[in-house]
């Protein structure tokens, strides 16, 4: 083991706020990973170049059957990541894998085709660190490869109470997020836009989240990338929105954007969920006209193409 991990275990002593067996100030950085032979060890190369060194690198296997393994061995052999192999279970089991084994004080995702900036770990800890009051920071991306041009438009950014914000959509990219430690684990039922619901529950009890303005991570798109799929996402979105919707929270905002999707998959009961969510909130109203406005003029647009 590092002697820096050595020496901040030490100083994680009983009485400091944090969870026992934390190390104070290590970051444990998950890869979930699957077949991905030709990108996770760029992954994690960019994981080992951080200009913040005290970091463990945990990479959970899910159930790979190509040559993933073989191409990390070399850097679990030296040590330079904690290598778990898995059966296949989807990336929620992966990262709850990940995040039972990991020891930080601090918790940072990143899927296995994407890349770290060399600067993103020093930035965003040294903001948590000056910033106690803040659960988590996060920050812009660039895209790289096979980039559509919905991604070349970055999601308005949030900061502060971001709980209301969260359900509209997920504006928050896996890696983009450094958080503290948290009991919240990912719901393994979501197959898709499980990390919208996992902002979502990690945002609750009022928690306060920043926001750099660098893009501090690089995401690649190609046509592996799940959100190609629209229909997919839109029912993956209905999904999460029928999961937050026992939480008890915003419960206008969340049946308002159940509303959203669930017109746009053409599903009966559409205008009901509507009518709910505008007799809790009269204002919901104007939301439906604007959306439904939009709605058209996309239609009318693409019909011109």
């Amino acid at each position: 083991m590092d002697d820096r991990i050595k020496n901040a275990r030490e100083a994680a002593k009983p009485g400091t706020g944090l969870p026992e067996g934390t190390v104070r100030g290590l970051v444990s950085i998950i890869i979930p990973t699957h077949n991905s032979e030709d990108y996770v060890c760029q992954a994690v190369d960019s994981c080992l170049s951080q200009t913040y060194r005290l970091v463990e690198i945990i990479v959970v296997d899910d159930g790979s059957t190509d040559g993933t393994r073989q191409r990390l061995k070399s850097y679990a052999d030296r040590g330079e990541i904690i290598y778990i192999y898995q059966e296949n279970g989807e990336r929620s089991r992966a990262r709850n894998r990940g995040l039972n084994q990991a020891r930080g004080e601090f918790i940072q995702f990143l899927d296995d085709d994407d890349l770290l900036e060399k600067e993103k770990l020093e930035k965003q800890a040294a903001f948590l660190k000056e910033n106690p009051g803040c659960f988590g920071v996060y920050c812009a991306a660039s895209h790289f490869g096979e980039v559509e041009e919905k991604f070349r438009r970055y999601p308005r950014p949030h900061a502060g109470v971001i709980t209301r914000d969260i359900i509209r959509g997920n504006f928050i990219l896996i890696n983009t997020m450094l958080t503290r430690r948290a009991e919240v684990r990912f719901d393994e039922n979501f197959r898709t836009l499980e990390d919208w619901y996992y902002w979502f529950q990690i945002s609750l009890g009022r928690r306060k989240f920043g926001y750099i303005a660098e893009k501090l991570c690089r995401v690649r798109r190609h046509v592996g990338n799940t959100s190609k799929d629209g229909l997919a996402m839109l029912r993956g979105e209905l999904a999460v929105l029928d999961k937050m919707e026992s939480a008890g929270v915003f419960s206008s905002e969340v049946r308002y954007y159940r509303f959203e999707r669930m017109y746009l998959l053409g599903m009966k009961g559409s205008w009901r969920t509507m009518g709910k969510a505008a007799a809790m909130d009269g204002r919901k109203i104007f939301a439906c006209l604007g959306f439904l406005t939009k709605t058209a003029a996309r239609k009318i647009l693409i019909r011109k193409q």
